[in-house]
């Protein structure tokens, strides 16, 4: 009888010991899982293997890498019971360049809850958070935002936009200050309370508030220390009748009479003694 030839595999099964050693010698055996290290994933590597992919000892994930219900950490010193654990960074790049000469794309966090962090993150670059889609950003839990720097220069936070609004939290009033860029007007329109416009002419419009239960009516303005206004300074016309109410100090103008008048309390209103 002739000799007959099998497949190198099939050689190698009836070779084997037993069913485990078939599944080693025939590489159909599980790989153990892949360990990061600091030239790259080892000892399965994802993508094209091989110059210019890998010339600095670094793995590409050609077609992406997809991790389900698991923890990608950034530390490697520590003891399961809880003992001390040396924090290592973790770095993802979203814009470099490649080994390739190509340069990389965006980062981009996708999902109903795209991104969590929790703890410090530091970034040297641009971050972008929403886009045309969402156009908002919420911040839960913030007790402040602050630009680190120098102490002796800090860096400033620049908002860029032609209007700023802040917003009541419970929606009422919708514009509790407003800070808008008017087209055709040098300068800035604040408005407190009041949503400014190009018809009111006025760089900062103060409205005062009110307690809600006892509709008690805020000052507008106060003004600790002295105060200097370069132009003029107008104050309240009334016609008919002194106004009611007032606090003690108070002073208007009364257009009918063309005389101010200023409330003394208890000795009422008084005039002005006017130039002949």
């Amino acid at each position: 009888m002739s000799d007959i030839t099998v497949s190198t595999d099939v050689d190698t099964m009836l070779q084997s010991a037993n069913n485990a050693a078939i599944l080693t010698n025939t590489g159909a055996a599980p790989t153990e899982s892949p360990v990061f290290t600091g030239t790259g994933l080892s000892p399965i590597q994802f993508g094209t293997v091989g110059p210019p992919y890998v010339s600095d000892g670094h793995t590409r994930f050609t077609d992406g890498i997809r991790v389900d219900d698991s923890t990608i950490e950034g530390f490697s010193v520590g003891t399961a019971s809880g003992g001390a654990v040396t924090g290592q960074n973790l770095t993802i790049r979203g814009g470099g360049t490649a080994g390739d000469g190509s340069t990389a794309g965006d980062l981009i966090l996708a999902g109903g809850q795209a991104g969590q962090v929790a703890g410090q993150t530091v970034t040297h670059g641009k971050v972008q958070i929403g886009d045309t889609y969402t156009k908002e950003v919420t911040l839960q839990n913030v007790s402040l935002i602050k630009s680190v720097g120098p102490a002796s220069d800090p860096e400033p936070i620049f908002y860029n936009s032609d209007e700023h609004r802040f917003k009541d939290y419970d929606g009422d009033p919708d514009d509790l200050m407003v800070i808008q860029k008017i087209n055709g007007y040098t300068g800035a329109r604040v408005g407190i309370n009041k949503d400014p416009s190009a018809s009111s002419a006025v760089a900062l419009h103060v409205v005062a508030g009110k307690n809600a239960t006892t509709n008690e009516e805020d000052l507008g303005l106060k003004v600790i220390g002295g105060s200097f206004f370069d132009k003029y300074l107008r104050i309240g016309h009334y016609t008919g009748s002194d106004p009611s109410g007032l606090p003690v100090g108070s002073v208007i103008y009364r257009s009918d009479l063309k005389k101010f008048k200023g409330y003394c309390g208890d000795d009422g209103w008084k005039s002005f003694q006017m130039e002949s």
